[in-house]
């Protein structure tokens, strides 16, 4: 028997489910796995957001992960596939158990309550060294958990990736692999920064003497640096003054570039409107 893959769903943050009057209308949530720390920070920012929101029956939680740089096109397909394993096996499943030998180093009882107890409840000694032992494997027990806890049939699980160095062959196996799983799929090209640069300026007529190419990826997240005055990252200002008011105009805006998988993979352009779409922005928003 082999050993268990090696988990990458890891985070201090707690993801929330927010309730209407009626808690059956509570918000479904879009479960996003992203490629780096400026989509992490864009698209938590965003969710800051769309807690106060009431048109919308949506909520996006961007799913924590061990590593704390960028990610590859395939990990982050990776870390939904590991939700999918948490959703339809458990926190644990019977054969990781048997293979980290915990019946074995820790009593039947300790193993058998820190499995049934909440995710915020309060850990004995022998529970908590079980929940390390496990973060030796890469296993983030506590956060399983709690995924686990949130999840529901209608969430919906999505990749945001970006073309950036990838090939046409590596885009459109991650392409059928989404399909084939129930994941949607985001791509943007060059890369993400060309979905921020949509927000800044109206791209198509402000370049279109190419005096910057879009389908660089430095050269596109260089002027984004400059216009905004950051470098690689999306600070909370930037967002609430720059990024949140003008997502209706990126939307309207990335019509001018390809807005499909099959076309984004060879020019500039991003399909991510669409997800803001299903969350409720309207053009008349902005």
């Amino acid at each position: 028997m082999s050993k268990p893959k090696t988990s990458r769903l890891s985070s201090n943050g707690v993801h929330e489910r927010t309730e209407e009057n009626n808690p059956i209308d509570e918000k479904r949530l879009v479960f996003l796995s992203v490629e780096g720390k400026t989509e992490m920070q864009y698209f938590n920012r965003l969710n800051k957001h769309m807690k106060s929101r009431s048109n919308t029956v949506f909520e996006i939680a961007v799913l924590g992960r061990s590593s704390a740089g960028d990610s590859t096109l395939g990990q982050v397909i990776e870390l939904l596939d590991e939700f999918k394993d948490v959703k339809v096996r458990g926190v644990l499943p019977a054969e990781w158990q048997g293979m980290l030998r915990l019946e074995e180093r820790y009593s039947t009882s300790a193993l058998k309550n820190l499995l049934a107890k909440d995710p915020s409840d309060k850990l004995t000694s022998e529970e908590a060294a079980i929940c390390e032992a496990l973060k030796a494997e890469s296993i983030d027990l506590i956060y399983r958990k709690k995924l686990k806890e949130l999840s529901r049939d209608d969430d919906i699980f999505a990749a945001v990736i970006d073309k950036d160095n990838n090939g046409r062959s590596v885009l459109e196996e991650c392409i059928v692999k989404c399909e084939k799983n129930g994941y949607e799929l985001y791509l943007t090209s060059p890369c993400f920064e060309f979905w921020l640069l949509l927000h800044l300026c109206d791209v198509r007529t402000v370049y279109k003497n190419g005096s910057v190419d879009l389908s660089v990826c430095k050269a596109v997240t260089l002027e984004v640096s400059n216009l905004v005055h950051e470098r690689k990252k999306v600070s909370e200002k930037a967002f609430n003054t720059t990024y949140y008011p003008n997502i209706p105009n990126a939307i309207e805006r990335s019509k001018g570039f390809a807005t499909e998988l099959n076309k984004i993979i060879d020019e500039p352009g991003t399909n991510l409107s669409e997800l803001f779409i299903s969350l409720g922005f309207k053009k008349e928003e902005g």
